[in-house]
C-alpha cells in the first residue's frame, strides 16, 4: 500500500532534525573537514527531499531553484572531494583547510531556510505550487510585443502562449549562446532557468529531456572556461575535451565556498559592516552617466562591494587586473552581522520567496515582476547584493513603463475606434492567467 504524505511527514521531519543535529555536531566536534562536508551534504539532500515531498514544493519554483543553486555553489566542490571522487588539485586556487566554521555557516543557512519555508507555507496555509494548466492560458499581445522590444528581458519575462513560446525559444537560444560566446556563462544560466520556470508556470509543453540536456550543459561549461580568455574569433576553435572531468562543472560552481572561507578567516566582530554592503548596492542603482569618469586613486576597503573586497584582500594581482572571484550568499550576511545575520537573512529570504511565488501568477505583470526580481536574486547565490538592486529595480521600472504604454495605447485606440471593443477588455483576460 502506498504511504500517504501525511503519514510520512512526521518521519521525514524527524530525519531532517536528526540530519541537522548530526551536521551541527560534526562542525562542533571539529573532527575533520571531509566528515563535516559529508554531513552537510546529507543535510542538504534531506532538506531538498523534505521540501519536495513533505512541503510539496515543485522543483520549478523560485524557493527550490534558489535552494538548489545555494547548495551547488557551496557544496559542489567539497562534497565530491570529501567522497574521494574528485581530485582537489584540479582547482589549484582552493586548498581545503579549516573549513569547520564555514561549513557550520552553511548548516545554519540550510536550517534557517527550511524554517522560513515552513513558516511561510503553514502561516499562509496554502502551497506554493502555482502552476496553472494551459487550458486557461490567455495570450497577451501587448505585453508580448513590448517585451520583445527589450529582447533579453522580453524573452525572460514575457513568455506567453505555446505558439509564441516557439519563437521566443529560438531567439532566446541565440541570445543565450551569444552570452556564452562572450564569456558570460552565469547570466546565461540564470536566464535559461527563468525562461524554463515561466514556461512551466504557463503550462507550456516542455520536452521531458530538457532537464537532462541542461545537466549536460552544466557538466561541459568548464570546457568554455579557458576558451573565453582567447580572442573572440578563436574561442570555439580552442575548445578541448582532452583534460575533461565530468565533475569539473559542479566543482567550478562549488568554488563559491572559497569567498566564504576567506571572509570567515578575515572578519572579526569589530569589522562587521552592519549593513553597509547592502547600502552600497542600493547606492549603485543609479548608473554613473558622467561624460568623464575616473576611478579614485585609492578606494577604502570598506567602500568596496564584497566581491571586490575579497578579491583585493586575497588575490591583489587579479583585482588590479580587473578580475574577480565572486562572492557568497552566505558570506555577505555574515560579513554584515555575523551568525545572527546569516540565520535571520535566510529565514526572511525563504519567507519572501514563498510569498513571491504565491503571487507570481495573478497576471502577466506579476509574473514579469517575479522574473525581474528572481533572476538577479539567483545571481546573488554566488555574488553580492550590488548585483541585485540595479537590475531588479530597473527591470521593475521597465515593467511599469510597459504597462503605462499599454494602457495609454488602449485608451487612444478606444477613442479613435469607438465601435471596436475596448482594448482593455483584452487585457482583462490576463486576470485568469
Amino acid at each position: 500500500m502506498r504511504l500517504q504524505i501525511k503519514t510520512l511527514a512526521p518521519v521525514c521531519s524527524a530525519v531532517l532534525v536528526c540530519s541537522a543535529l548530526f551536521a551541527i555536531w560534526q562542525t562542533t566536534v571539529r573532527g575533520n573537514d571531509s566528515t563535516a562536508a559529508l554531513a552537510t551534504g546529507l543535510l542538504f539532500t534531506v532538506s531538498l527531499l523534505f521540501d519536495r515531498y513533505v512541503l510539496r514544493l515543485p522543483f520549478a519554483t523560485g524557493p527550490m531553484v534558489y535552494f538548489m543553486l545555494l547548495g551547488l555553489f557551496h557544496l559542489g566542490l567539497v562534497v565530491p572531494w570529501a567522497l574521494g571522487i574528485y581530485d582537489i588539485s584540479r582547482t589549484p586556487s582552493f586548498i581545503p583547510h579549516a573549513l569547520s566554521r564555514s561549513i557550520a555557516l552553511i548548516n545554519y543557512s540550510i536550517i534557517a531556510f527550511q524554517a522560513g519555508l515552513i513558516f511561510a507555507l503553514y502561516a499562509g496555509k496554502k502551497a506554493a505550487n502555482t502552476v496553472r494548466p494551459s487550458a486557461s492560458e490567455p495570450e497577451n499581445s501587448e505585453v508580448y510585443f513590448a517585451g520583445c522590444l527589450l529582447l533579453g528581458m522580453g524573452i525572460t519575462m514575457f513568455v506567453v502562449s505555446q505558439r509564441r513560446f516557439r519563437l521566443a525559444a529560438v531567439v532566446g537560444i541565440i541570445w543565450l549562446l551569444s552570452l556564452i560566446y562572450w564569456g558570460f556563462r552565469g547570466p546565461a544560466l540564470i536566464a535559461a532557468i527563468i525562461v524554463y520556470i515561466i514556461a512551466r508556470k504557463k503550462g507550456l509543453t516542455i520536452s521531458r529531456w530538457s532537464p537532462l540536456l541542461a545537466t549536460g550543459v552544466l557538466l561541459i561549461l568548464p570546457v568554455l572556461r579557458t576558451s573565453r580568455e582567447a580572442p573572440l574569433n578563436e574561442r570555439f576553435s580552442q575548445l578541448s575535451f582532452k583534460d575533461f572531468n565530468i565533475l569539473d562543472g559542479p566543482a567550478e560552481m562549488g568554488m563559491s565556498i572559497r569567498p566564504l572561507v576567506e571572509t570567515v578567516d578575515l572578519m572579526r566582530a569589530k569589522d562587521f559592516r552592519r549593513g553597509k554592503t547592502y547600502l552600497l548596492g542600493i547606492a549603485g542603482i543609479v548608473p554613473n552617466l558622467a561624460l568623464r569618469w575616473e576611478v579614485s586613486a585609492k578606494e577604502a576597503e570598506d567602500e568596496l562591494p564584497p566581491s571586490h573586497w575579497i578579491t583585493a584582500m586575497v588575490d591583489p594581482w587579479t583585482y588590479k587586473n580587473y578580475g574577480g572571484m565572486g562572492f557568497s550568499a552566505i558570506a555577505e550576511p555574515y560579513m554584515n552581522f555575523g551568525l545572527p545575520g546569516v540565520v535571520l537573512y535566510f529565514i526572511v529570504l525563504a519567507f519572501f520567496l514563498v510569498r513571491l511565488e504565491q503571487v507570481s501568477i495573478h497576471n502577466s505583470y506579476t509574473l514579469a515582476a517575479w522574473a525581474s526580481i528572481l533572476g538577479p536574486l539567483l545571481w546573488t547565490t554566488r555574488n553580492d547584493f550590488s548585483n541585485f538592486f540595479r537590475p531588479a529595480v530597473w527591470g521593475l521600472l521597465a515593467l511599469v513603463a510597459i504597462r503605462a504604454f499599454s494602457r495609454t495605447y488602449s485608451i487612444i485606440l478606444a477613442r479613435r475606434n469607438p465601435h471596436i471593443p475596448k482594448f482593455n477588455s483584452k487585457l482583462e483576460r490576463i486576470k485568469n492567467v
